[in-house]
C-alpha cells in the first residue's frame, strides 16, 4: 500500500479531514486506494457513523469512475446524493453530483451529464462552496468541445479558471488545476484564431512551479504547446514536443501514446503537410496491433491509406482500404451498442427505483390494511372485500406504462365507484414551477390541459401542494377556505369537492381533484375509498410519466444524432473550400485528382496539371497591405476558376499566391490556349501594381501533360518547373512541357 495510505490514519480523522485527504490520496494510487476502503469498510466506525461511511463510499465512487465501471457509479452516486444531502454534507453531495455528470457522459448521456454538472454549480453556491465549482465548469467545457462548439468552450474554460483563482491556492490541486485549465484553454484561442492571447497564458504557466504539477497534467500542456506550434506553422517545435510527449508517457500506457499519436497526425494533416514530415510517425502506427490502435484510428488508417497511395504502393493502400472500412464499421457498432447500454442503464435505474418505490407503497397499503381491520372490528368480511376490490383496481391501473391509457383506466375505474362530473389529474414539475393537467374530464369529455402556479397566492390545487394533505368539502376545518375559494371562482357549477395529493415514497408526484354539482354529496367513505387507492394511483401515473419522459429522451437523442449528421455533412462541405478565395482547397484537390487520374487511367486521355503564381505578389502586400492583397487574391482566383470550368477541369488554391489546376483531354495547343486566357484575363482586370514590370497584376503559369499516365507527383514537379521558367522569362506568360 502506498506511502501513508495507513487505515487508521483516516479512521481518526474527522468529517472535514477525510474529505480533504482522503479523495486525493485514492486519486494518487487507485490500485492502493481500493485497498484501503476495502479495510475502512471493516472497521465499526464504518457501521456506526453515517457521514464517515458516506465519505469512504464517495471515495469508492470515484474509483469506480477510474476504473470505467459506470454502471456501478451511476447507482452508487445516485444514492450517495440523497443520503449526503439528508446529512447536509454539501461538499461530499457537490463531489458525487460531479462524479455521476461524468458517469453519464462516459455512457453517451450527455444532456444528463451537463445537468449533473450545472448541478454541481448550483449546491455550491447555494452553500458557500467553491471546491468543486472550477472543476464542474471545466467538465462542461470538456462536453461542449466534444461537439467544436468553440464559443461555449472558451466561456466555460474561462469560469473554471476565475472559479479557482478566486478561490485562493490553498484550494486541493491547486496548480495542477489552473495548468491543466490554461492548457485547455490554450487549444481553444488556437481554434479562435485567437493566437496573440497565447504568450500571456504561457508567460503564467511557466512562472508556476512544476514540482507541484501531476504528471497527467504536465502532459496536457505539451500537449497544448504541440498544439500551438501547430499553429504558428512552427512544425518542427510541434514534432519535438510530440517525442518529448511520447518519452513522458513511456511505454506502460499505450492508450495515452495513441491518443497523442492521433492527435499528432491529424495536426499534420489539417495543416496540409508533406508526408515526407510525419510518414516515420504514420508507420509507428502501422507497427500497432489492430486492437491496440483502438476505436480513435479509423482516421489515422486513413491516412496511411493515403500516403501508401502517394507512393505508389497499391497492395498495402487496398489493405488499409479495407482496414478503415472494418475501423468505420467497428464504430459504428460501438456507437449503436453504447446507445443501446445508455437505454439498458436508464431502464435499470427506473426499474431499482420502482422496486424501492414498491417497497415503500406496500408499507404504506399494510399501514392502510391495519387502520381499516382496526375500524371495522365486526366487518372483516367486508374489509376483505374492499381489499380485493382495491387491489383489483390496483392491478388494472398498473397494467400499462402509456401515459394515456393510464388517465383513461384512473378516470373510469374512479367514475365507476364514486359521483362525479368533473375528474382532475395533475402532475408536478417543481423544476418549471408548475402543476400541469395530464387528464381533464367534465361530464365525460375530455377538456383542454392547463397548468397552474406553484406559486399562486390561492388555488385548491396549490393549497393541496403546499400541505401534501387531502382537502375535501366534508373537512369543517377547511369549510371557510372553500368557501372564499368558491367565491373567488364565481363561475363554478361544483359543490363538492375533494383534492388529494399523490406521493410516491416521500416524494409529492401529483395531484387528483373529483368533483360534483351535489353539495355535500362525499362521505368519509369516499375519501377512505380514494385514500387506499392513492398508492395504486400513484405507481401508475408515475410509471406512465418517467415512461413518457424517457420516450421523451430518447427522441431527443435521435434527433441530436440526426442534427450532428446535418451538421457533419455541412462541415465536410465547408471544408473543401479555401476560406479566403471560396475555390477549392488544397485537401479538396488532393482528393479529386486522384479520381480523375485514375479516370485517365482507365480511358487513355491526356492528363495536365497547370501551376500558377501571382507574379511580385509580396512587393504588392507591402505596398498596397495584405487586405488588398487579399481581394487580388479572390480576383485571381474568379478568373482560374472559370477558365478551368470551361473545359470542365479542376482547380484550387495551392497555398499564399498560389494556385493549381488540372484537366484531361486537351492537346499541346488547347492547353496554351488555356494559359494564355487566365493570363489575359487576369491582366485585362488591370489592377494597379506600380513595383511590377507591367504595371498591373500578373500571373505566370507553368503547363506539364502527358499520356503516358504519369504520377500526380512527377506531373505536379514538372508544371513547377515551367512555372519557374515562365518567371525567370519575364513573367506574365506560359512555358509548357510534355511527355510522350
Amino acid at each position: 500500500m502506498r506511502c501513508g495510505m495507513v487505515s487508521k490514519n483516516y479512521v481518526e480523522m474527522n468529517v472535514e479531514e477525510l474529505y480533504q485527504h482522503l479523495i486525493t490520496d485514492v486519486m494518487a494510487a487507485p490500485s492502493q486506494g481500493r485497498e484501503l476502503l476495502d479495510i475502512l469498510k471493516e472497521e465499526q466506525r464504518y457501521q456506526d457513523d453515517f457521514q464517515f461511511r458516506a465519505s469512504i463510499d464517495t471515495a469508492s465512487a470515484l474509483l469506480f469512475g477510474i476504473f470505467s465501471e459506470t454502471k456501478k457509479a451511476i447507482p452508487l452516486c445516485i444514492e450517495l446524493i440523497e443520503r449526503t444531502t439528508a446529512l447536509q454534507m454539501w461538499q461530499l453531495v457537490s463531489t458525487n453530483w460531479n462524479l455521476l455528470g461524468t458517469a453519464y457522459v462516459a455512457e453517451g448521456l450527455y444532456e444528463r451529464g451537463l445537468e449533473c454538472y450545472h448541478n454541481v454549480v448550483r449546491n455550491e453556491k447555494e452553500h458557500g462552496l467553491i471546491a468543486m465549482t472550477s472543476i464542474a465548469y471545466n467538465n462542461i467545457a470538456m462536453l461542449y468541445d466534444n461537439f467544436k462548439q468553440n464559443d461555449k468552450t472558451y466561456y466555460y474554460f474561462r469560469k473554471a479558471i476565475e472559479t479557482l483563482e478566486s478561490g485562493g491556492v490553498e484550494q486541493p490541486r491547486y496548480y495542477s488545476k489552473i495548468v491543466l485549465y490554461w492548457s485547455n484553454l490554450l487549444k481553444i484561442l488556437c481554434r479562435l484564431q485567437r493566437l496573440e492571447e497565447v504568450p500571456d497564458i504561457f508567460e503564467k504557466i511557466n512562472r508556476v512551479d512544476f514540482e507541484l504539477v501531476s504528471h497527467e497534467t504536465r502532459i496536457a500542456y505539451y500537449s497544448a504547446r504541440m498544439y500551438y506550434f501547430f499553429y504558428v506553422e512552427q512544425y518542427d517545435e510541434a514534432k519535438s514536443l510530440y517525442y518529448r510527449l511520447i518519452e513522458m508517457i513511456g511505454n506502460e500506457n499505450s492508450l495515452y501514446r495513441l491518443v497523442v499519436l492521433g492527435n499528432f497526425l491529424e495536426l499534420c494533416n489539417q495543416f496540409q503537410l508533406d508526408y515526407d514530415f510525419y510518414a516515420k510517425e504514420l508507420l509507428e502506427f502501422e507497427s500497432l496491433q489492430k486492437c491496440e490502435r483502438g476505436w480513435a484510428n479509423a482516421y489515422a488508417c486513413m491516412g496511411l491509406r493515403n500516403y501508401y497511395k502517394h507512393i505508389g504502393n497499391q497492395e498495402r493502400f487496398h489493405e488499409l482500404s479495407e482496414e478503415y472500412i472494418e475501423f468505420m464499421e467497428q464504430d459504428a457498432e460501438d456507437v449503436r451498442r453504447r446507445q443501446c447500454e445508455s437505454l439498458l442503464l436508464v431502464e435499470n435505474l427506473l426499474l431499482n427505483t420502482e422496486e424501492v418505490q414498491a417497497v415503500m407503497t406496500k408499507n404504506t397499503e399494510l399501514q392502510l390494511i391495519a387502520q381499516e381491520a382496526i375500524r371495522n372490528k365486526n366487518s372483516l368480511q367486508e374489509a376483505y372485500d374492499r381489499i380485493e376490490l382495491i387491489n383489483e383496481l390496483g392491478r388494472k391501473m398498473t397494467a400499462s406504462l402509456n401515459l394515456d391509457e393510464v388517465v383513461a383506466s384512473i378516470y373510469n375505474i374512479i367514475r365507476m365507484h364514486l359521483p362525479i362530473d368533473v375528474f382532475i389529474l395533475m402532475v408536478t414539475e417543481p423544476e418549471k414551477e408548475i402543476i400541469r393537467s395530464v387528464a381533464y374530464y367534465q361530464d365525460g369529455v375530455l377538456e383542454t390541459n392547463f397548468c397552474i402556479d406553484m406559486n399562486a397566492s390561492h388555488g385548491f390545487f396549490t393549497e393541496c401542494y403546499r400541505k401534501n394533505r387531502l382537502i375535501s368539502t366534508a373537512d369543517a376545518s377547511y369549510a371557510d377556505f372553500l368557501k372564499r375559494e368558491l367565491s373567488i371562482q364565481k363561475k363554478t357549477e361544483m359543490q363538492s369537492a375533494i383534492y388529494m395529493p399523490l406521493n410516491v415514497g416521500d416524494k409529492l408526484i401529483g395531484l387528483c381533484s373529483i368533483q360534483d354539482r351535489s353539495e355535500g354529496i362525499y362521505s368519509e367513505e369516499h375519501i377512505s375509498f380514494l385514500e387506499e387507492l392513492a398508492p395504486y394511483l400513484s405507481i401508475a401515473l408515475n410509471n406512465a410519466v418517467r415512461s413518457w419522459t424517457l420516450e421523451e429522451e430518447i427522441q431527443s437523442h435521435l434527433k441530436t444524432q440526426a442534427e450532428l449528421k446535418t451538421a457533419n455533412e455541412k462541415l465536410e462541405r465547408i471544408s473543401s473550400l479555401d476560406g479566403l478565395t471560396q475555390i477549392s482547397s488544397r485537401r479538396d484537390f488532393d482528393i479529386r485528382i486522384s479520381k480523375l487520374l485514375e479516370h485517365v487511367q482507365e480511358s487513355g486521355e491526356s492528363a495536365g496539371m497547370l501551376m500558377m503564381d501571382i507574379d511580385n505578389f509580396k512587393m504588392y502586400n507591402d505596398t498596397y497591405g495584405h487586405l488588398q492583397g487579399d481581394e487580388v487574391l479572390k480576383a485571381v482566383a474568379r478568373i482560374i476558376r472559370e477558365n478551368m470550368d470551361r473545359v470542365n477541369g479542376l482547380s484550387a488554391r495551392f497555398g499564399g499566391e498560389e494556385f493549381i489546376g488540372a484537366c484531361t483531354g486537351l492537346n499541346k495547343e488547347d492547353y496554351i490556349k488555356l494559359g494564355e486566357s487566365i493570363c489575359r484575363d487576369i491582366f485585362n482586370l488591370k489592377i494597379a501594381h506600380r513595383l511590377s514590370e507591367y504595371g498591373c497584376v500578373t500571373v505566370s503559369i507553368g503547363i506539364a501533360f502527358s499520356d503516358c499516365n504519369l504520377q500526380r507527383s512527377e506531373l505536379m514537379r514538372l508544371a513547377d518547373e515551367e512555372l519557374y521558367r515562365s518567371k525567370s522569362e519575364g513573367k506574365n506568360r506560359v512555358s509548357i512541357c510534355e511527355l510522350k
